[in-house]
């Protein structure tokens, strides 16, 4: 037999027998939906006669695929979609167990529970123990009395000082205006300033005013100079204009100097006396810290209100109305003197402490106010200012601190000394008591 004698163009097998896959691209069927065949009554498995696949399998236009040769339960994009069934769909933990790269916001729902959780007892935390904090600092730091004390006992402690000082007196008879800038740096004190003087109803009107400049050394050498100084003097000696321009061209705009380098019963030994217990007293923090003991066991300045913060020399600031406790003020004294410091310095002077007298003390006396303004971060001490008024009588001061500035302090170089100035003071004195002139000044009076 020849092999064409085994082509056959119709196939020859059981239908129901199992077929090799078609290699061939299939012919895309109509694309409206047939209508589906009924299935083909299945034999028994033993009644189908054990064909062996052919190797090949001729392509016949023609034919039509069978409904139960489907192997493949995944549909063909072209094959009709009726005869597919679906898998069931896999569990959700497991499909979206990672979130997707197309919506970010998909993922474990309980994710952004948790971190709202989280960031809701942070936010709970910070509130809490921030309060608290805050609670802390100003219920101990910033304690009035604290911010008080601080000020004052860190005036002490500080290496340099600038202070501005505005002063002025009245009274029914003479107004008195001081303009002073005090500065320090632990080896001298430096001042410059302007102080005017004028009277208010008096005979011999009265309108004086002056410049000056001062220095005290670390050892209590003091110099002084002042200009215009004949306007003062024509109050000791009016009468006689001759003498009050000699003296005045001596002192006019002329470093005068009071030495302390003299013998121990002037008082200049007295001065040296106590420069030498101030500079023990910066050295010693013993002694330092019984003086501070001795306020904090007596604190005489009492706390009446609180007042707006304010900014002073560019510094935040915390003020105070304070008012002097004369009770405590005097058992503060009397602590003084037994601290080691207090008993140096009543060796120098045994009445340094009369102030603190209560039998000769004007503590009480009059009305009194004071403001105290202190740094919010340090306690350092920015403003003072005070004011007291007793009948006609009105003092106020308000001085302001620039503490631990920079300041340059230099010695000035003596012109002449006070001694040498003694016998044309004691000219003027004379002039003053022979003629019998008087000059009154408010309650300052000059004559016989």
């Amino acid at each position: 037999m020849s092999p064409d004698d085994n082509f056959n163009p119709v196939p020859t097998s059981d239908p129901n027998q199992d077929q090799a896959p078609d290699l061939t691209p299939p012919v895309a069927p109509d694309l409206a939906p047939a209508p589906e065949p009924a299935p083909a009554p299945q034999p028994a498995l033993e009644d189908q006669p054990v064909v062996p696949p052919s190797p090949f399998q001729p392509f016949q236009p023609t034919a039509q695929p069978e409904p139960t040769q489907v192997v493949n339960p995944t549909p063909s994009p072209l094959s009709q979609p009726t005869p597919v069934v679906n898998p069931a769909p896999t569990p959700m933990p497991i499909v979206n167990s990672e979130p997707s790269s197309i919506n970010p916001g998909a993922g474990s729902p309980r994710k952004p529970r948790r971190k709202l959780l989280l960031a809701t007892i942070i936010a709970v935390a910070v509130v809490i123990l921030g309060g608290g904090a805050a609670a802390a600092y100003n219920l101990y730091y910033q304690n009035p009395d604290k911010v008080v004390t601080d000020a004052f006992i860190n005036v002490g402690n500080l290496k340099t000082i600038d202070t501005s000082t505005q002063m002025t007196y009245s009274d029914k008879s003479v107004n008195v205006k001081l303009n002073a800038n005090v500065v320090y740096d632990q080896t001298a004190i430096q001042a410059d300033g302007n102080l005017a003087i004028s009277s208010v109803g008096t005979a011999t009107p009265v309108n004086v005013s002056t410049n000056f400049n001062g220095f005290i050394s670390k050892k209590g050498d003091v110099l002084l100079k002042v200009a215009n100084s004949s306007d003062f003097l024509k109050l000791l000696a009016p009468s006689d204009e001759t003498l009050v321009k000699s003296v005045a061209a001596k002192i006019d705009n002329k470093w005068i100097s009071f030495s302390t380098q003299s013998d121990s019963t002037s008082p200049d030994a007295t001065q040296q006396c106590f420069a030498n217990v101030y500079d023990k007293l910066g050295k010693d923090t013993s002694q330092q810290n019984e003086i501070i003991n001795a306020y904090k066991n007596n604190m005489f300045l009492i706390i009446d209100k609180k007042l707006a913060a304010k900014t002073i020399n560019g510094v935040g600031s915390l003020g105070y109305q304070i008012h002097l406790d004369t009770n405590k003020f005097y058992a503060f004294g009397d602590a003084l003197k037994q601290t080691t410091a207090g008993k140096a310095m009543l060796n120098c002077d045994n009445t340094v402490f009369d102030a603190f007298n209560r039998s000769s003390s004007t503590a009480s006396d009059g009305t009194q106010e004071y403001e105290i303004y202190a740094s919010r971060f340090g306690h350092q001490l920015m403003q003072f200012s005070g004011t007291y008024s007793k009948d006609d009588k009105k003092l106020s001061l308000v001085t302001n601190v620039k503490p631990n500035s920079n300041v340059k302090i230099s010695e000035p170089k003596a012109d002449t000394s006070f001694q040498n100035l003694t016998s044309d003071i004691e000219s003027l004195y004379m002039n003053y008591y022979y003629t019998g002139s008087t000059v009154d000044i408010g309650t300052v009076s000059f004559g016989a």
